[in-house]
């Protein structure tokens, strides 16, 4: 990760978007990697918050959109 850009909390994880990468990241409370997702939108990823629902929702800045990722 180079430029975190948002940070949410759920189920005891903590998600963090990295701007350049465009990727999401979970780590666990003692900072271990769980995974990882690449959203392919570099230089776009703002803050980021949980639905009750667990969907995600991330501020695409370039393309002024919000998206929604769905849990599997």
């Amino acid at each position: 990760m180079t430029q975190p850009s948002g940070l949410a909390l759920h189920n005891g994880n903590i998600y963090v978007s990295d701007f350049p990468t465009g990727r999401i990241y979970a780590f666990n409370t003692d900072g271990k990697l769980i995974d990882w997702l690449d959203t392919q939108r570099t230089n776009a990823l703002g803050g980021m918050e949980f639905h009750p629902d667990g969907s995600l929702y991330v501020v695409d800045s370039v393309a002024n959109e919000v998206l929604c990722i769905q849990p599997r």
